[in-house]
Protein backbone atom coordinates (compact mmCIF):
# COMPACT_ATOMS: atom_id res chain seq x y z
CA UNK A 1 0.00 0.00 0.00
CA UNK A 2 2.75 2.39 0.91
CA UNK A 3 4.63 1.61 -2.26
CA UNK A 4 1.49 2.16 -4.35
CA UNK A 5 0.89 5.53 -2.67
CA UNK A 6 4.44 6.63 -3.40
CA UNK A 7 4.03 5.49 -6.98
CA UNK A 8 0.80 7.44 -7.42
CA UNK A 9 2.42 10.44 -5.74
CA UNK A 10 5.39 10.25 -8.12
CA UNK A 11 3.11 9.99 -11.16
CA UNK A 12 1.13 12.99 -9.92
CA UNK A 13 4.32 15.04 -9.52
CA UNK A 14 5.40 14.01 -13.02
CA UNK A 15 2.05 15.05 -14.54
CA UNK A 16 2.13 18.39 -12.70
CA UNK A 17 5.67 18.99 -13.88
CA UNK A 18 4.73 18.28 -17.50
CA UNK A 19 1.67 20.53 -17.17
CA UNK A 20 3.78 23.35 -15.75
CA UNK A 21 6.29 23.04 -18.59
CA UNK A 22 3.47 22.98 -21.12
CA UNK A 23 1.85 26.03 -19.56
CA UNK A 24 5.14 27.90 -19.60
CA UNK A 25 5.67 26.96 -23.25
CA UNK A 26 2.19 28.10 -24.25
CA UNK A 27 2.60 31.31 -22.28
CA UNK A 28 5.90 32.07 -24.00
CA UNK A 29 4.36 31.19 -27.33
CA UNK A 30 1.53 33.63 -26.77
CA UNK A 31 3.99 36.37 -25.92
CA UNK A 32 6.09 35.75 -29.01
CA UNK A 33 3.33 35.29 -31.57
CA UNK A 34 2.45 38.43 -33.52
CA UNK A 35 4.41 40.96 -31.48
CA UNK A 36 6.75 43.49 -33.10
CA UNK A 37 5.58 46.52 -31.14
CA UNK A 38 7.93 49.28 -32.24
CA UNK A 39 10.98 50.37 -34.18
CA UNK A 40 13.08 47.21 -34.74
CA UNK A 41 10.71 45.28 -32.47
CA UNK A 42 12.09 46.00 -29.03
CA UNK A 43 14.83 48.21 -30.48
CA UNK A 44 17.34 45.38 -30.98
CA UNK A 45 16.27 44.21 -34.44
CA UNK A 46 16.41 40.57 -33.30
CA UNK A 47 13.48 38.16 -33.76
CA UNK A 48 13.39 34.76 -32.06
CA UNK A 49 13.27 31.52 -34.08
CA UNK A 50 9.87 30.67 -35.47
CA UNK A 51 7.64 28.13 -33.74
CA UNK A 52 5.62 27.71 -36.93
CA UNK A 53 5.36 24.25 -38.46
CA UNK A 54 5.29 25.76 -41.98
CA UNK A 55 8.33 24.98 -44.07
CA UNK A 56 7.34 26.50 -47.42
CA UNK A 57 7.89 30.27 -47.63
CA UNK A 58 5.59 32.30 -49.81
CA UNK A 59 3.67 35.54 -50.27
CA UNK A 60 0.51 35.63 -48.16
CA UNK A 61 -0.88 39.01 -49.22
CA UNK A 62 0.04 42.31 -50.81
CA UNK A 63 -1.86 45.49 -49.89
CA UNK A 64 -1.39 48.90 -51.53
CA UNK A 65 -0.60 51.69 -49.06
CA UNK A 66 -1.83 55.07 -50.23
CA UNK A 67 0.69 57.87 -49.87
CA UNK A 68 4.37 57.93 -49.01
CA UNK A 69 5.95 56.80 -45.76
CA UNK A 70 9.39 55.54 -44.83
CA UNK A 71 8.26 54.35 -41.40
CA UNK A 72 8.36 50.63 -40.65
CA UNK A 73 5.27 48.55 -39.87
CA UNK A 74 4.62 47.24 -36.36
CA UNK A 75 2.55 44.26 -35.23
CA UNK A 76 0.59 43.33 -32.15
CA UNK A 77 -1.52 40.17 -32.20
CA UNK A 78 -3.35 40.04 -35.51
CA UNK A 79 -3.11 43.77 -36.18
CA UNK A 80 -0.55 45.58 -38.30
CA UNK A 81 -0.06 49.33 -37.87
CA UNK A 82 1.68 51.64 -40.31
CA UNK A 83 1.81 55.40 -40.83
CA UNK A 84 1.70 57.21 -44.15
CA UNK A 85 1.47 60.73 -45.56
CA UNK A 86 -0.71 61.91 -48.44
CA UNK A 87 -0.69 65.25 -50.23
CA UNK A 88 -4.25 66.52 -50.61
CA UNK A 89 -7.05 68.25 -48.72
CA UNK A 90 -7.63 67.27 -45.12
CA UNK A 91 -11.08 66.49 -43.72
CA UNK A 92 -11.25 69.73 -41.70
CA UNK A 93 -10.28 71.88 -44.70
CA UNK A 94 -12.70 69.92 -46.88
CA UNK A 95 -15.54 70.43 -44.41
CA UNK A 96 -14.79 74.17 -44.18
CA UNK A 97 -14.73 74.41 -47.96
CA UNK A 98 -18.05 72.61 -48.36
CA UNK A 99 -19.62 74.79 -45.68
CA UNK A 100 -18.40 77.92 -47.45
CA UNK A 101 -19.69 76.73 -50.83
CA UNK A 102 -23.08 75.77 -49.37
CA UNK A 103 -23.39 79.07 -47.48
CA UNK A 104 -22.55 81.18 -50.52
CA UNK A 105 -24.84 79.17 -52.80
CA UNK A 106 -27.74 79.24 -50.34
CA UNK A 107 -27.31 82.95 -49.63
CA UNK A 108 -27.31 83.97 -53.27
CA UNK A 109 -30.17 81.56 -54.00
CA UNK A 110 -32.36 83.07 -51.26
CA UNK A 111 -31.49 86.57 -52.44
CA UNK A 112 -32.48 85.63 -55.99
CA UNK A 113 -35.74 84.10 -54.72
CA UNK A 114 -36.64 87.31 -52.86
CA UNK A 115 -35.75 89.46 -55.88
CA UNK A 116 -37.83 87.27 -58.18
CA UNK A 117 -40.76 87.47 -55.76
CA UNK A 118 -40.56 91.27 -55.66
CA UNK A 119 -40.43 91.44 -59.46
CA UNK A 120 -43.42 89.09 -59.82
CA UNK A 121 -45.54 91.00 -57.33
CA UNK A 122 -44.67 94.33 -59.00
CA UNK A 123 -45.59 92.97 -62.42
CA UNK A 124 -48.89 91.58 -61.20
CA UNK A 125 -49.75 94.91 -59.63
CA UNK A 126 -49.01 96.81 -62.85
CA UNK A 127 -51.16 94.53 -64.98
CA UNK A 128 -54.09 94.52 -62.56
CA UNK A 129 -53.97 90.90 -61.52
CA UNK A 130 -56.75 91.46 -58.99
CA UNK A 131 -59.32 91.18 -61.76
CA UNK A 132 -58.12 87.71 -62.86
CA UNK A 133 -60.43 84.74 -62.44
CA UNK A 134 -59.66 82.24 -59.66
CA UNK A 135 -58.56 79.62 -62.22
CA UNK A 136 -56.17 82.03 -63.88
CA UNK A 137 -54.78 83.14 -60.52
CA UNK A 138 -54.11 79.51 -59.57
CA UNK A 139 -52.23 78.83 -62.80
CA UNK A 140 -50.18 82.01 -62.51
CA UNK A 141 -49.34 81.27 -58.87
CA UNK A 142 -48.04 77.82 -59.85
CA UNK A 143 -45.99 79.28 -62.71
CA UNK A 144 -44.44 81.91 -60.45
CA UNK A 145 -43.54 79.26 -57.84
CA UNK A 146 -41.76 77.24 -60.53
CA UNK A 147 -40.05 80.41 -61.74
CA UNK A 148 -38.86 81.30 -58.23
CA UNK A 149 -37.54 77.77 -57.65
CA UNK A 150 -35.72 77.81 -60.98
CA UNK A 151 -34.16 81.18 -60.21
CA UNK A 152 -33.21 79.95 -56.73
CA UNK A 153 -31.50 76.74 -57.91
CA UNK A 154 -29.75 78.29 -60.92
CA UNK A 155 -28.41 81.15 -58.82
CA UNK A 156 -27.40 78.86 -55.94
CA UNK A 157 -25.55 76.45 -58.25
CA UNK A 158 -23.82 79.26 -60.13
CA UNK A 159 -22.76 81.06 -56.94
CA UNK A 160 -21.67 77.80 -55.30
CA UNK A 161 -19.61 76.85 -58.36
CA UNK A 162 -17.87 80.21 -58.39
CA UNK A 163 -17.17 79.92 -54.67
CA UNK A 164 -15.79 76.40 -55.20
CA UNK A 165 -13.28 77.61 -57.75
CA UNK A 166 -12.28 80.84 -56.07
CA UNK A 167 -11.94 79.59 -52.48
CA UNK A 168 -10.59 76.11 -53.16
CA UNK A 169 -8.38 74.93 -50.26
CA UNK A 170 -4.71 74.52 -51.02
CA UNK A 171 -3.18 71.09 -50.85
CA UNK A 172 -1.75 70.00 -47.52
CA UNK A 173 0.30 67.08 -46.26
CA UNK A 174 -2.02 64.73 -44.35
CA UNK A 175 -0.67 62.13 -41.92
CA UNK A 176 -2.55 58.88 -41.39
CA UNK A 177 -2.25 55.84 -39.17
CA UNK A 178 -3.54 52.64 -40.76
CA UNK A 179 -4.48 49.27 -39.31
CA UNK A 180 -4.49 46.04 -41.34
CA UNK A 181 -5.48 42.48 -40.55
CA UNK A 182 -2.34 40.36 -40.25
CA UNK A 183 -3.89 37.22 -41.76
CA UNK A 184 -5.60 38.75 -44.80
CA UNK A 185 -3.99 42.17 -45.35
CA UNK A 186 -7.42 43.83 -45.32
CA UNK A 187 -7.41 47.47 -44.22
CA UNK A 188 -9.46 47.66 -41.02
CA UNK A 189 -9.29 51.44 -40.63
CA UNK A 190 -7.38 54.53 -41.67
CA UNK A 191 -7.45 57.52 -39.34
CA UNK A 192 -6.45 61.03 -40.34
CA UNK A 193 -4.28 62.44 -37.58
CA UNK A 194 -2.62 65.64 -38.65
CA UNK A 195 -2.58 68.12 -41.49
CA UNK A 196 -0.07 70.81 -42.24
CA UNK A 197 1.72 72.73 -44.96
CA UNK A 198 2.56 70.82 -48.11
CA UNK A 199 5.85 68.99 -47.49
CA UNK A 200 6.03 66.34 -50.20
CA UNK A 201 8.67 63.63 -49.98
CA UNK A 202 12.25 63.05 -51.04
CA UNK A 203 14.28 59.93 -51.63
CA UNK A 204 15.61 60.29 -48.10
CA UNK A 205 12.51 60.80 -46.02
CA UNK A 206 8.85 61.73 -45.88
CA UNK A 207 6.33 63.30 -43.53
CA UNK A 208 5.74 59.82 -42.06
CA UNK A 209 9.24 58.52 -41.34
CA UNK A 210 8.98 57.82 -37.60
CA UNK A 211 7.80 54.28 -36.83
CA UNK A 212 4.76 54.03 -34.51
CA UNK A 213 4.87 52.10 -31.23
CA UNK A 214 2.19 50.20 -29.31
CA UNK A 215 1.68 48.95 -25.78
CA UNK A 216 -0.98 46.45 -26.82
CA UNK A 217 -3.79 48.84 -25.92
CA UNK A 218 -3.06 51.98 -27.90
CA UNK A 219 -0.81 52.91 -30.80
CA UNK A 220 1.32 56.07 -30.71
CA UNK A 221 2.57 57.97 -33.77
CA UNK A 222 4.88 60.97 -33.85
CA UNK A 223 4.77 63.37 -36.80
CA UNK A 224 7.25 65.98 -35.58
CA UNK A 225 5.92 69.52 -35.97
CA UNK A 226 2.45 68.08 -36.72
CA UNK A 227 2.21 66.56 -33.23
CA UNK A 228 2.10 63.20 -31.48
CA UNK A 229 -1.08 61.11 -31.52
CA UNK A 230 -2.49 58.28 -29.44
CA UNK A 231 -5.12 56.04 -31.05
CA UNK A 232 -6.92 53.02 -29.68
CA UNK A 233 -7.07 49.76 -31.59
CA UNK A 234 -10.31 50.86 -33.26
CA UNK A 235 -8.67 53.93 -34.77
CA UNK A 236 -10.18 56.55 -32.47
CA UNK A 237 -7.85 59.36 -31.38
CA UNK A 238 -7.50 59.30 -27.59
CA UNK A 239 -5.26 62.34 -27.26
CA UNK A 240 -2.89 64.52 -29.20
CA UNK A 241 0.10 66.51 -28.06
CA UNK A 242 0.95 69.45 -30.29
CA UNK A 243 3.62 71.09 -28.15
CA UNK A 244 5.85 73.20 -30.33
CA UNK A 245 8.59 71.17 -31.99
CA UNK A 246 11.11 72.94 -34.25
CA UNK A 247 11.23 71.95 -37.90
CA UNK A 248 13.97 69.61 -39.09
CA UNK A 249 15.71 69.35 -42.45
CA UNK A 250 14.70 65.80 -43.42
CA UNK A 251 11.47 65.75 -41.35
CA UNK A 252 11.04 63.91 -38.06
CA UNK A 253 12.39 60.35 -38.17
CA UNK A 254 13.28 59.46 -34.58
CA UNK A 255 10.68 56.93 -33.45
CA UNK A 256 8.84 57.03 -30.10
CA UNK A 257 9.83 54.59 -27.34
CA UNK A 258 7.61 53.17 -24.57
CA UNK A 259 8.90 52.42 -21.10
CA UNK A 260 6.35 51.57 -18.40
CA UNK A 261 3.89 54.50 -18.37
CA UNK A 262 6.14 56.83 -20.37
CA UNK A 263 6.13 57.67 -24.07
CA UNK A 264 9.59 59.02 -24.88
CA UNK A 265 10.22 61.29 -27.85
CA UNK A 266 13.50 62.77 -29.06
CA UNK A 267 13.89 65.87 -31.21
CA UNK A 268 17.29 66.86 -32.61
CA UNK A 269 16.80 69.91 -34.78
CA UNK A 270 19.08 72.62 -36.06
CA UNK A 271 17.81 75.09 -33.46
CA UNK A 272 17.11 72.92 -30.43
CA UNK A 273 17.73 69.34 -29.23
CA UNK A 274 15.77 67.76 -26.41
CA UNK A 275 14.08 64.61 -25.16
CA UNK A 276 10.60 64.66 -23.67
CA UNK A 277 8.62 62.00 -21.81
CA UNK A 278 4.82 62.05 -21.96
CA UNK A 279 2.32 60.18 -19.85
CA UNK A 280 1.10 57.59 -22.34
CA UNK A 281 -2.43 57.62 -20.90
CA UNK A 282 -3.03 61.37 -21.11
CA UNK A 283 -0.28 62.85 -23.30
CA UNK A 284 0.79 65.30 -20.59
CA UNK A 285 4.48 66.03 -20.12
CA UNK A 286 6.29 64.16 -17.34
CA UNK A 287 9.79 65.50 -17.92
CA UNK A 288 11.94 67.20 -20.53
CA UNK A 289 15.72 67.31 -20.91
CA UNK A 290 17.56 69.72 -23.20
CA UNK A 291 20.84 68.76 -24.82
CA UNK A 292 23.65 71.31 -24.85
CA UNK A 293 25.08 71.57 -28.35
CA UNK A 294 28.80 72.21 -28.57
CA UNK A 295 28.87 74.67 -31.46
CA UNK A 296 28.48 74.08 -35.19
CA UNK A 297 30.94 71.91 -37.04
CA UNK A 298 31.93 71.73 -40.68
CA UNK A 299 28.45 70.59 -41.67
CA UNK A 300 26.91 73.77 -40.22
CA UNK A 301 23.80 71.83 -39.17
CA UNK A 302 22.95 70.08 -35.92
CA UNK A 303 19.97 67.88 -36.86
CA UNK A 304 19.97 64.14 -36.07
CA UNK A 305 17.57 61.24 -36.67
CA UNK A 306 18.54 58.46 -34.26
CA UNK A 307 16.04 56.59 -32.08
CA UNK A 308 17.14 56.05 -28.46
CA UNK A 309 17.25 52.67 -26.71
CA UNK A 310 16.47 51.63 -23.15
CA UNK A 311 19.19 49.72 -21.30
CA UNK A 312 18.52 48.02 -17.98
CA UNK A 313 21.41 47.44 -15.58
CA UNK A 314 21.44 46.63 -11.86
CA UNK A 315 17.65 47.05 -11.64
CA UNK A 316 17.97 50.52 -13.16
CA UNK A 317 16.75 51.66 -16.57
CA UNK A 318 18.71 54.14 -18.65
CA UNK A 319 17.90 55.93 -21.89
CA UNK A 320 20.83 55.96 -24.34
CA UNK A 321 20.64 58.47 -27.16
CA UNK A 322 23.06 59.27 -29.98
CA UNK A 323 22.84 62.79 -31.38
CA UNK A 324 24.91 65.62 -32.80
CA UNK A 325 28.53 65.10 -31.62
CA UNK A 326 27.54 63.33 -28.41
CA UNK A 327 26.24 60.10 -26.89
CA UNK A 328 24.14 60.75 -23.79
CA UNK A 329 22.71 58.65 -20.98
CA UNK A 330 19.61 59.73 -19.05
CA UNK A 331 17.88 58.50 -15.95
CA UNK A 332 14.69 57.34 -17.56
CA UNK A 333 12.34 58.12 -14.68
CA UNK A 334 13.35 61.77 -14.38
CA UNK A 335 15.23 62.72 -17.56
CA UNK A 336 18.31 63.68 -15.58
CA UNK A 337 21.48 63.50 -17.67
CA UNK A 338 23.89 60.98 -16.11
CA UNK A 339 26.77 61.24 -18.55
CA UNK A 340 27.50 62.57 -22.01
CA UNK A 341 30.57 61.70 -24.08
CA UNK A 342 31.78 63.50 -27.24
CA UNK A 343 31.67 61.63 -30.56
CA UNK A 344 32.48 64.30 -33.21
CA UNK A 345 29.78 62.80 -35.46
CA UNK A 346 27.87 65.65 -37.08
CA UNK A 347 25.29 63.54 -38.85
CA UNK A 348 23.63 60.76 -36.88
CA UNK A 349 20.95 58.55 -38.42
CA UNK A 350 21.55 55.05 -37.04
CA UNK A 351 20.21 53.91 -33.68
CA UNK A 352 22.58 52.49 -31.06
CA UNK A 353 22.37 48.82 -30.09
CA UNK A 354 23.30 47.10 -26.83
CA UNK A 355 24.19 43.63 -25.64
CA UNK A 356 26.00 42.42 -22.50
CA UNK A 357 26.47 46.00 -21.35
CA UNK A 358 28.23 46.96 -24.60
CA UNK A 359 26.79 49.80 -26.68
CA UNK A 360 27.64 50.21 -30.36
CA UNK A 361 26.87 53.43 -32.23
CA UNK A 362 27.99 55.19 -35.40
CA UNK A 363 27.85 58.50 -37.24
CA UNK A 364 29.42 60.58 -39.97
CA UNK A 365 30.17 63.99 -41.38
CA UNK A 366 31.90 63.05 -44.61
CA UNK A 367 35.10 62.64 -42.60
CA UNK A 368 35.63 61.58 -39.95
CA UNK A 369 33.17 58.70 -39.69
CA UNK A 370 33.15 56.21 -36.86
CA UNK A 371 31.76 52.94 -35.54
CA UNK A 372 32.40 52.74 -31.82
CA UNK A 373 31.82 50.23 -29.01
CA UNK A 374 31.76 51.27 -25.35
CA UNK A 375 31.17 49.24 -22.20
CA UNK A 376 28.86 50.57 -19.52
CA UNK A 377 30.30 50.76 -16.04
CA UNK A 378 28.61 48.57 -13.48
CA UNK A 379 27.50 51.53 -11.39
CA UNK A 380 25.75 53.05 -14.42
CA UNK A 381 26.57 56.55 -13.22
CA UNK A 382 29.99 57.17 -14.73
CA UNK A 383 31.20 57.49 -18.29
CA UNK A 384 31.57 54.24 -20.24
CA UNK A 385 34.86 52.71 -21.29
CA UNK A 386 35.68 52.70 -25.00
CA UNK A 387 36.46 49.19 -26.24
CA UNK A 388 37.25 49.85 -29.89
CA UNK A 389 36.58 52.20 -32.79
CA UNK A 390 36.88 51.94 -36.57
CA UNK A 391 36.38 54.17 -39.60
CA UNK A 392 36.04 51.35 -42.15
CA UNK A 393 32.74 50.01 -43.49
CA UNK A 394 30.79 52.19 -41.10
CA UNK A 395 26.97 51.98 -41.23
CA UNK A 396 25.75 55.56 -41.54
CA UNK A 397 22.07 54.91 -42.35
CA UNK A 398 21.37 51.23 -41.56
CA UNK A 399 21.35 50.51 -37.83
CA UNK A 400 23.55 47.52 -36.84
CA UNK A 401 22.41 44.38 -35.06
CA UNK A 402 24.06 42.18 -32.39
CA UNK A 403 23.61 38.41 -32.24
CA UNK A 404 25.54 35.73 -30.31
CA UNK A 405 28.42 38.08 -29.53
CA UNK A 406 28.73 39.17 -33.16
CA UNK A 407 28.09 42.62 -34.61
CA UNK A 408 26.55 42.75 -38.09
CA UNK A 409 26.54 45.94 -40.15
CA UNK A 410 25.92 47.02 -43.72
CA UNK A 411 27.30 50.23 -45.18
CA UNK A 412 25.27 52.49 -47.43
CA UNK A 413 27.23 51.20 -50.42
CA UNK A 414 26.39 47.57 -49.62
CA UNK A 415 29.38 46.11 -47.74
CA UNK A 416 28.11 43.68 -45.09
CA UNK A 417 30.53 43.07 -42.23
CA UNK A 418 30.67 40.67 -39.30
CA UNK A 419 32.77 41.76 -36.30
CA UNK A 420 33.51 40.51 -32.84
CA UNK A 421 31.39 42.59 -30.49
CA UNK A 422 34.03 42.96 -27.77
CA UNK A 423 37.15 43.53 -29.89
CA UNK A 424 35.90 44.81 -33.24
CA UNK A 425 37.87 42.12 -35.07
CA UNK A 426 36.53 41.59 -38.57
CA UNK A 427 35.57 38.00 -39.34
CA UNK A 428 34.08 38.43 -42.80
CA UNK A 429 33.01 40.99 -45.39
CA UNK A 430 30.62 40.60 -48.27
CA UNK A 431 29.79 42.93 -51.17
CA UNK A 432 26.03 43.09 -51.76
CA UNK A 433 24.22 44.68 -54.73
CA UNK A 434 22.66 48.15 -54.50
CA UNK A 435 22.51 50.78 -51.78
CA UNK A 436 21.14 50.22 -48.28
CA UNK A 437 18.94 52.33 -45.98
CA UNK A 438 16.81 49.68 -44.21
CA UNK A 439 18.34 48.45 -40.94
CA UNK A 440 19.79 44.99 -40.41
CA UNK A 441 17.49 42.39 -38.84
CA UNK A 442 18.13 38.97 -37.33
CA UNK A 443 15.30 36.48 -37.88
CA UNK A 444 15.91 33.15 -36.22
CA UNK A 445 19.53 32.44 -37.11
CA UNK A 446 19.54 34.52 -40.29
CA UNK A 447 20.56 38.05 -41.19
CA UNK A 448 18.16 40.01 -43.42
CA UNK A 449 19.54 42.96 -45.42
CA UNK A 450 17.27 44.92 -47.80
CA UNK A 451 18.49 47.40 -50.40
CA UNK A 452 16.76 50.46 -51.90
CA UNK A 453 15.63 48.48 -54.94
CA UNK A 454 13.66 46.09 -52.72
CA UNK A 455 16.04 43.14 -52.90
CA UNK A 456 16.44 41.36 -49.56
CA UNK A 457 19.43 39.06 -49.07
CA UNK A 458 19.38 36.36 -46.39
CA UNK A 459 22.72 35.44 -44.84
CA UNK A 460 23.71 33.06 -42.08
CA UNK A 461 24.04 35.01 -38.82
CA UNK A 462 27.50 33.66 -38.06
CA UNK A 463 31.12 34.56 -38.74
CA UNK A 464 30.95 33.40 -42.36
CA UNK A 465 27.73 35.16 -43.46
CA UNK A 466 26.99 32.61 -46.18
CA UNK A 467 24.20 33.51 -48.60
CA UNK A 468 20.96 31.58 -48.04
CA UNK A 469 18.51 33.19 -50.44
CA UNK A 470 16.94 36.35 -51.79
CA UNK A 471 13.55 38.01 -51.97
CA UNK A 472 12.71 40.68 -54.56
CA UNK A 473 9.96 43.04 -53.41
CA UNK A 474 9.71 44.58 -56.87
CA UNK A 475 9.69 48.19 -55.64
CA UNK A 476 11.84 50.61 -53.68
CA UNK A 477 12.27 49.86 -49.99
CA UNK A 478 13.44 52.26 -47.27
CA UNK A 479 11.62 50.77 -44.27
CA UNK A 480 12.95 47.98 -42.07
CA UNK A 481 11.07 44.69 -41.86
CA UNK A 482 8.64 43.67 -39.13
CA UNK A 483 8.62 40.08 -37.89
CA UNK A 484 6.05 37.84 -36.21
CA UNK A 485 6.18 34.19 -35.34
CA UNK A 486 4.76 33.22 -38.75
CA UNK A 487 5.37 36.18 -41.07
CA UNK A 488 7.83 38.81 -42.27
CA UNK A 489 6.37 42.14 -43.38
CA UNK A 490 8.11 44.20 -46.08
CA UNK A 491 7.07 47.78 -46.71
CA UNK A 492 7.81 49.16 -50.14
CA UNK A 493 7.11 52.59 -51.54
CA UNK A 494 3.64 51.50 -52.69
CA UNK A 495 2.71 48.22 -50.99
CA UNK A 496 2.89 46.30 -47.74
CA UNK A 497 3.79 42.66 -48.43
CA UNK A 498 3.41 39.77 -46.01
CA UNK A 499 5.62 36.71 -46.54
CA UNK A 500 5.45 33.45 -44.63
CA UNK A 501 8.53 32.83 -42.50
CA UNK A 502 10.75 29.86 -42.99
CA UNK A 503 13.85 29.41 -40.88
CA UNK A 504 14.65 26.18 -42.70
CA UNK A 505 14.43 26.76 -46.47
CA UNK A 506 15.83 29.47 -48.76
CA UNK A 507 13.43 32.26 -49.63
CA UNK A 508 13.94 32.84 -53.36
CA UNK A 509 10.85 34.52 -54.68
CA UNK A 510 9.66 37.72 -56.32
CA UNK A 511 6.49 39.74 -55.99
CA UNK A 512 4.63 39.79 -59.30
Amino acid sequence: MAGGGESRHGRLKFVLCIAAVGFAFVSNLQVSVGHWPGWRGDGSGVASPSTSSETQPGIIWKTPITGIGHSSPIVFGNRVFVSTAVDGVGSAARATHLTTVATVGLGFGVAAWILADVCVRSRRTRRGAETDTPTHKSKMRARFVVLRLAVFFVTAVAAGSLAHWYVRPTDQTIRFVMCLDLDSGAILWRTECATGPLLGATRLTSAASATPVTDGKNVFACFGTAGTYCLDFEGKIQWRNEDGVPDILYKAASSPVIWNDLLILTHDTDSRSFTVALDKESGTRKWMSDRKLNGRGRRQRMDAYSTPIVVEQNDQAYLIHDSYRQLCCYEITSGREIWCIPTNAEQVVTSPVESEGIIVFSGECNHPIHLTAVRLNTDGGSEPEQLWQTTKQVPVVCSPVIFNGLLFTVSKSGIATCRDLKTGEVFSRLRLPGRYYASATIIGNELYLSNLDGLTTRLTADRDMNTIGEFDLGEGMYASVAVTDHYVLFRGLSNLVCVRRSDERPLVQSVD
